[in-house]
């Protein structure tokens, strides 16, 4: 009788999903630690000295800005929730009147950017030092829009007097306490002094480069530590234990073999890994032009993973297709190196004899097994 074709070997079982789900957790522990490793053991010596001069200098940019103080350690913090409105309405007013129009005592203590042109209400550009003026900063930063503040009741604040008339020209002050609840002015400047530091001096050009740059340097350095923590984990690990077992499938007697269930080589070993190298690799784009790519990139590819482990016959997840292995079960598969080797053994094991009826010129031999 001629010989029985299997979609894989006779003696090749796939593995349940309940152990690979089992030695996938830990292998995760041991990649974590080898990511750990590499984190804080290596490239945290290597990277953080390049780094470290664009923290420096950013920290003095918030200073600067008087937006952040420096504490005890030197480390800069932002202004204290419970500050009262004076101390936010002094930030603030520093930060729009004299950081980034330059008009400070102290050198190289003003924006960088105080000599470019900004446009104004009109369109017009003009120099910062123009546009962020006193009555500038009233009007927009403490809402005072109506030409008699006290008859405003949306307004929280009201100019100051001089001699009995308003001076549209000095700092707003808050009205009457009667009309006024103190919580809700120190509440109106906190919001001010936030929205100051989030939306604005955080999108100043100099700012967003140097927080690129910093933030690029760090992102390299947890994807040079992933891509090694990889390596060892799915590539060095499985070679010197053999059959491509990781710690996991060792623990739960799982192997590789590649999709036609023979042996695989040390090549399809070495692409199991690019899903994880794409993964690593979204991590470099900027969270701060793209945090949505930076997530949705590695989740489309851990449900494309799933999906593929879940629904194709061999239950190969997207790393299995793409260097075209599976998962067997070790203790009742046998990995044989081919064909042949898988032939010679059924072989011997059905106890059949091999005949051979040569054929005509130009055509293949028949081979029939019979017992």
């Amino acid at each position: 009788m001629k010989q029985r074709k299997y979609t894989l070997p006779r003696h090749t079982n796939l593995a349940k999903q309940s152990s690979r789900t089992g030695a996938f957790l830990i292998d995760v522990a041991v990649f974590g630690v080898f990511l750990i490793a590499f984190l804080f053991g290596c490239f945290r010596l290597i990277l953080n000295p390049v780094a470290e001069p664009y923290k420096k200098e950013l920290e003095t940019e918030q200073v600067n800005s008087h937006l952040r103080y420096r504490d005890e350690n030197g480390d800069p913090q932002i202004i204290p929730t419970e500050s009262s409105y004076e101390e936010y309405r002094n930030v603030i007013s520093s930060y729009y009147i004299n950081y980034l129009t330059g008009n400070v005592t102290e050198p190289g203590t003003g924006s960088r950017l105080a000599n470019e042109k900004i446009k104004n209400d009109d369109g017009v550009e003009v120099s910062k030092s123009e546009y962020y003026t006193i009555p500038w900063f009233n009007r927009t930063v403490l809402k005072i829009v109506a030409d008699d503040p006290e008859q405003d009741s949306s307004c929280l604040f009201t100019y100051e007097k001089v001699d009995g008339v308003y001076d549209k020209t000095k700092f707003g002050i808050p009205k009457d306490a009667t009309k006024v609840k103190a919580e809700d002015i120190n509440k109106h400047m906190q919001d001010a002094y936030l929205n100051a530091y989030i939306n604005h001096f955080n999108k100043l050009s100099y700012i967003v480069d140097l927080s690129n740059k910093s933030s690029f340097i760090y992102s390299l350095e947890f994807v040079l530590s992933g891509l090694l923590a990889g390596i060892c984990t799915y590539i060095i690990i499985p070679i010197i234990i053999k059959k491509g077992r990781t710690v996991g499938k060792l623990v739960f007697k799982l192997s590789l073999a590649n999709s036609d269930g023979y042996k695989m080589d040390n090549k399809q070993l070495i692409m199991r890994i690019v899903p994880l190298v794409v993964v690593l690799a979204s991590f470099l784009i900027p969270l701060w032009s793209d945090i949505f790519l930076v997530v949705l990139i590695p989740l489309i590819i851990f449900l494309v993973s799933f999906a593929l482990a879940m629904a194709s016959p061999k239950k190969a997840s997207l790393h299995d297709f793409v260097a075209r292995t599976i998962v067997i079960d070790d203790r009742t598969s046998i990995i044989f190196e081919n064909e042949i080797e898988e032939e010679d053994y059924l072989i011997k094991e059905d106890n059949l004899e091999v005949e051979i009826k040569e054929a005509g010129d130009g055509e293949e031999p028949e081979i029939s097994y019979e017992k």
